[in-house]
């Protein structure tokens, strides 16, 4: 019922240019289009947590938490700017990437094609017959969402030991702020 604060798909991975770094993105507004927006009354945040133990899991007790906020400006282009560990910040005009202060956090904002994968009909027909009956038709292909795409400096979540840790993620919208 809100499409702005919708997400779609969460991702986390280390970036394939530079394994120092890691990789947020948060796809929201399913089917979007060209007048599909962000909203500047929408927090946009991953929640980071360190995974302590794999068996069972456990996660670190402090949220190293990634908060993107968009400013709509007065008649100027729309900017997200996205806060991260250690005070971190990142700005990007919506539809550009863009980057923070020394580089520790870039930051994309805009519409994007939609990465999920799903075979409607085959999932349809494998329900009905009790048979795997898959057409590898994507029900998803040409449609796009909102993302927003950060990528940090792994040392902003593993503080001065520069080990990169194993990280769970998490993302949340909130309408109206904390």
């Amino acid at each position: 019922a809100d499409p702005q604060a919708d997400i779609t798909d969460v991702f986390a991975f280390t970036s394939p240019e530079d394994p120092g770094k890691v990789v947020l993105a948060m796809a929201l507004t399913p089917y979007a289009s060209g007048t599909s927006t962000f909203s500047g009354e929408v927090d946009y945040a991953f929640r980071v947590q360190h995974v302590d133990a794999l068996q069972p899991l456990s996660l670190g007790g402090v949220a190293l938490d990634v908060v993107c906020d968009l400013d709509a400006g007065d008649g100027g282009a729309p900017t997200m700017t996205c806060t991260g560990p250690q005070g971190a910040t990142g700005s990007a005009v919506v539809g550009a990437a863009g980057g923070g202060a020394g580089g520790a956090i870039r930051v994309f904002a805009g519409l994007r094609s939609d990465p999920a994968f799903f075979d409607r009909q085959g999932a349809l027909a494998t329900v009905q017959t009790g048979r795997v009956a898959f057409t590898g038709t994507n029900a998803f292909a040409g449609a796009n969402v909102l993302a927003i795409v950060v990528e940090l400096d792994s040392v902003l979540f593993s503080g001065d030991s520069g080990a990169r840790p194993v990280l769970a993620v998490a993302a949340e919208t909130v309408r109206g702020g904390p």
